[in-house]
């Protein structure tokens, strides 16, 4: 009997422990998203001072680089004195141009989606209505999913209808995906 008592208490313990788990899991979980939120807004403020830097040709004058007649390579130069990768300074600087100047969305439109999905879709962005159209998918789908309707220039499954397998596991029956 006592054996049994015992059993029971610690199971009832390790449940508890399980919430806690539960609880802690889905509290860092939340602070997470939302330091990526934050993430997400700083590099589109990074990119709009790249762009302007770079478009009118302040970096220049940082580090008093206008002095120097034969330095060929100064914006290079410059995003390296600062710590940014070329490539990334430069594919920053595209995604702003496309997406904030040349189709006048702004950032509190975009600001829910990585910028690498709007890297990858400027090429297909040949208007606004398609920019729409794709901000919408990006929004909306996985990295995956929107590199894939990207690639196969194809409509994507919204996975509207969901089953149930695999202990609680959802499926959409469309493409038989995991879904949320």
């Amino acid at each position: 009997k006592d054996e049994k008592r015992r059993r029971q208490r610690f199971y009832l313990d390790m449940a508890k422990d399980v919430d806690k788990k539960v609880s802690k899991a889905q509290e860092l979980y939340q602070e997470l998203k939302q330091v990526l939120r934050g993430r997400d807004l700083l590099v589109w403020r990074g990119a709009e001072l790249l762009y302007g830097l770079k478009e009118q040709k302040l970096y220049k004058f940082v580090f008093g680089m206008e002095e120097k007649e034969s330095n060929k390579d100064s914006w290079k130069s410059f995003v390296a004195e600062i710590g940014v990768p070329l490539s990334t300074a430069d594919y920053w600087i595209a995604v702003y141009k496309k997406w904030i100047i040349e189709f006048g969305f702004k950032v509190s439109d975009l600001k829910d989606i990585n910028i690498r999905k709007m890297a990858i879709a400027i090429p297909l962005a040949t208007s606004k209505e398609k920019a729409t159209e794709l901000l919408g998918f990006a929004r909306e789908l996985s990295i995956g999913e929107f590199q894939k309707i990207l690639r196969k220039n194809e409509e994507p499954c919204w996975h509207l209808e969901k089953e149930i397998r695999d202990e609680k596991v959802k499926y959409c029956k469309a493409c038989n995906k995991k879904v949320k």
